[in-house]
């Protein structure tokens, strides 16, 4: 049986050092990364080192994004392809896999700018060591955290500053849970494999003029404050 095992590691090895050598383009689309709004207007090179061209993921721009293999992963199974971005503004480094345990998101670090969606103002969100498996189409375990930084007060009552939290699994999706520094205020960004997000706002209003203030901005009443929801693509 060790040695049925010890072949089976030596063969898929074998076939993930050959798949080193594969387009780049065509790693990309093997991992779909569409499915999550990852777009490019072109590649070079192959998986062993590359270029990726005006990278973007959803309305996300990330610029162009450098990348190679990493030998050591290909001892555990899998394809690794390490990205650093060469735009400044993004510090975009991390990789992404494939192989045993499924499609992989390793040591992703990343800022970028996200517009506003209704009553909650645009932020720049800041990824931090995002780690994630998806073994099938649903996130299977996670790990990271995450920053956005408001420069406007969130819906009007609580005031510009930074919320923070984890990453994790919830349902089958990669979910951000962010709380401001008070309490206060609380949001679950929610990714799912399709390339489409969920985003739950939700505030304790601390009198009834806030509370009032909210319903007018489409908050609705629920057990922890009220809640703004919506559905939207990346």
């Amino acid at each position: 049986m060790f040695r049925i095992l010890l072949f089976l590691v030596v063969l898929v090895g074998a076939a993930l050092a050959a798949a080193a050598f594969v387009p780049l383009k065509t790693i990309i689309d093997l991992a779909h990364l569409e499915k999550i709004g990852f777009t490019t207007s072109g590649t070079e090179g192959t998986g062993w080192q590359g270029r990726i061209y005006d990278a973007r993921l959803g309305r996300i721009a990330l610029g162009d994004i450098e990348t190679h293999a990493v030998p050591a992963e290909l001892l555990k199974g899998r394809l690794r392809i390490d990205m650093a971005g060469t735009d400044p503004g993004t510090q975009l480094s991390g990789g992404f896999s494939i192989g045993w345990g499924g499609i992989g998101i390793d040591g992703l670090n990343l800022t970028a700018s996200l517009p506003g969606e209704g009553p909650v103002p645009g932020a720049t969100l800041f990824v931090e060591n995002l780690t994630a498996r998806f073994p099938g189409t649903h996130c299977g375990t996670a790990g990271g955290a995450a920053r956005a930084y408001m420069p406007s007060p969130l819906a009007g009552v609580v005031p510009a500053g930074s919320m923070q939290g984890p990453a994790l699994c919830r349902d089958g999706a990669l979910t951000f849970d962010l709380a401001s520094d008070t309490g206060d205020a609380t949001q679950e960004v929610a990714v799912n494999a399709t390339g489409g997000y969920r985003l739950r706002a939700t505030i304790k209003p601390r009198n009834a003029l806030i509370a009032t203030t909210l319903a007018r901005k489409g908050f609705t009443p629920g057990p922890d404050g009220y809640v703004y929801q919506t559905e939207r693509r990346l």
